[in-house]
């Protein structure tokens, strides 16, 4: 059955993609005016590095450092979900509230002493900050009321406000053994953002506050901080029952994951002689080579975060030493699975959907992917890409309206902490387009056919085993987040069986990119962030584009064993073999299942049979 893009193909999914994108405009894309990068890591390292010298005195070269970029997600979230998000983004605006900070850590090794210092993404405003000391270090005790004193006056100096227009919220004392520690809290006068829970007495309930504070020792403020969200426990409790919810669903439908994991390995083992699993098993092999390489880069990409758990309670070399050969452990066994479904993917398709031969990779490698059948292909799989950003939206959206969906910011902006991005986007996206679409579309769609004897039934169990194994993302409630993926799953599954494998690959790839980068190339951010990402983007549009100007010719070649030297010498003894038995009249098929019961490798055994019988003939 053919699986050609016909020019009412175009002009269908074009139109539907123009709703899609224009849904998403309205709905998502003013989310993104909250982003702002404008201060890069260098930025913000400048800048902690200069607050140190200037203010503190410290030589910060003395230290080594690490640099993250962090979300307060339980401002937005609470935010969110107590006002909406048009009132919550007014609201960051009247009180000068920001959502996004990169963090910056001054350390040294099997040292206590450290300086953490936050610093906005915006406007590059030092808004908190943490220098933490061992507890046996004296200090001279300027007593509470100079302390309280040093902290009003520190706090209207560094954030230029007018403390009179906060109320005392905190005041206390911490007695050390050389020190005493002056802790105060102000809360801004007048704002309460209500907390409306509905599984508790409102008057219970709560609200949440702005709050700034700063913990004096001697002279010294030690910590200090620019509005922080107070937010109350019975939304805390609220929203951890939520995530039960989530975890439970995933546990659940990861017991799945298992089976159909467990599925492909018995197909490949059963299956292990088969043609399409000899002619597509170094081809997948090297696949899942190239993304344990990208894995292990993308490790090293992370570096930053790395060093900023490190808790310098042993040397860095040891610390680094555990976190990176875990990682590759851990790395090289779950790239494992990939070849696997893979494998028994390809076969089970070649039973299931035989005359659907785009609906794997085995017709690209015996065709190429450098023609333009291939450029309309993944072309194609970007106009899908801009229909799944608006069914998401819409998706959203209906939830938000109609069970109260709210979710969270930080996966918009949530590679910033690696040096390069760009490159945590194409792993994230390279690996969990191959590695979903292999497993959930080619290798489940084609065994519940198998099983089930009916393809609609297949999609829509494979769907939503994809779907809800994404339960315990952070989007509010969370079994919605399994239902959305679903209906995406069921769609993607109707593009793969009417247009094949390689658009739903290009499809999931890039909207994967798209959701990891979107902050970059939408919201404000530093110029590399934005070329770079657009760059990793668009990297099957090129490939595509490249197949379109070279367009070789893609002539369907014949499936054919490739021997090596033993098995070619096998191969020229068997066939004598055959040759004397043939001639005593013994059927061949009755033959091959003796052969092959005795052990032999069926490569040979076919090959073999196929010269003996004067064919030069294919076999598919």
């Amino acid at each position: 059955m053919t699986m050609d893009i016909k020019r009412t193909h175009w002009i269908i999914l074009g139109i539907v993609a123009f709703l899609c994108l224009t849904a998403w405009l309205k709905f998502s894309y003013p989310k993104y005016s909250l982003i702002d990068l404008s201060i890069s890591r260098n930025d913000a390292l400048r800048i902690a590095t200069d607050h140190l010298k200037r203010e503190r005195g410290v030589d910060p070269a003395s230290f080594r450092t690490a640099s993250v970029f962090i979300i307060d997600d339980q401002a937005d979230r609470y935010l969110q979900k107590a006002m909406g998000f048009r009132k919550e983004k007014d609201f960051l605006k009247q009180h000068d509230f920001e959502l996004f900070f990169w963090q910056v850590r001054f350390f040294k090794e099997n040292k206590k002493e450290e300086y953490r210092l936050t610093v906005s993404s915006a406007t590059g405003q030092v808004t908190g900050f943490v220098h933490t000391i061992e507890e046996t270090e004296a200090r001279a005790d300027p007593g509470h009321e100079k302390a309280r004193q040093l902290a009003v006056d520190f706090l209207s100096r560094q954030f230029n406000i007018d403390i009179g227009q906060y109320t005392v919220s905190g005041d206390s004392q911490r007695h050390m053994e050389k020190r005493e520690e002056h802790s105060f809290s102000w809360e801004k006068t007048g704002v309460m953002v209500p907390w409306d829970n509905e599984r508790a007495d409102p008057s219970a309930a709560g609200g949440a506050k702005i709050l700034m504070g700063a913990t004096i020792a001697g002279n010294e403020v030690l910590v200090f901080s620019k509005n922080n969200l107070s937010i109350p426990d019975s939304y805390n409790r609220y929203l951890a029952s939520l995530g039960t919810t989530g975890s439970n669903l995933t546990l659940v439908f990861k017991f799945f994951n298992y089976i159909i994991f467990a599925a492909a390995v018995y197909f490949v083992v059963i299956r292990r002689h088969h043609l399409v699993m000899h002619t597509t098993k170094n081809f997948y092999i090297g696949i899942a080579a190239v993304l344990f390489i990208l894995t292990v880069i993308d490790n090293f990409n992370d570096l930053q975060v790395i060093l900023f758990e490190y808790n310098t309670t042993s040397s860095l070399r040891s610390y680094l030493w555990r976190y990176h050969v875990e990682t590759l452990l851990h790395t090289f066994f779950a790239i494992i699975g990939f070849p696997i479904c893979c494998l028994a993917g390809e076969a089970l398709r070649f039973e299931s959907f035989r005359e659907k031969k785009e609906s794997s990779l085995l017709f690209y490698l015996t065709t190429g992917f450098l023609n333009r059948r291939v450029s309309g292909k993944i072309f194609l799989g970007y106009v899908v890409t801009l229909i799944l950003i608006g069914l998401q939206a819409v998706i959203t959206e209906i939830g938000r309206r109609y069970w109260g969906v709210w979710m969270e910011h930080s996966w918009k902006t949530h590679f910033t902490s690696a040096y390069l991005p760009f490159i945590s986007a194409l792993v994230v996206g390279a690996y969990a387009s191959l590695f979903e679409e292999t497993t959930f579309r080619m290798f489940a769609i084609s065994w519940g056919k198998k099983l089930f004897n009916n393809t609609a039934l297949a999609v829509f169990a494979a769907s939503v085993i994809w779907g809800f194994g994404h339960s315990s993302y952070i989007v509010y409630p969370m079994w919605f987040r399994g239902l959305e993926v679903s209906l995406i799953g069921l769609f993607l599954s109707f593009i793969y069986l009417r247009f094949g494998l390689l658009s739903t690959l290009v499809a999931h790839y890039a909207f994967n990119v798209f959701l990891s980068s979107s902050g970059y190339f939408l919201g404000k951010s530093h110029p590399f962030y934005f070329y770079s990402s657009i760059t990793v983007l668009l990297l099957p549009f090129i490939w595509g584009a490249a197949g379109y100007l070279f367009n070789k010719t893609a002539e369907e070649k014949p499936l054919r064993w490739h021997l090596n030297k033993h098995q070619l010498f096998h191969r020229q003894v068997l066939r004598h073999y055959l040759n004397e038995e043939k001639a005593k009249g013994r059927d061949m098929d009755t033959i091959k299942k003796e052969l092959l019961s005795h052990g032999w490798d069926m490569a040979v055994v076919e090959t073999a049979m196929e010269e003996s019988s004067n064919g030069e003939g294919s076999q598919k």
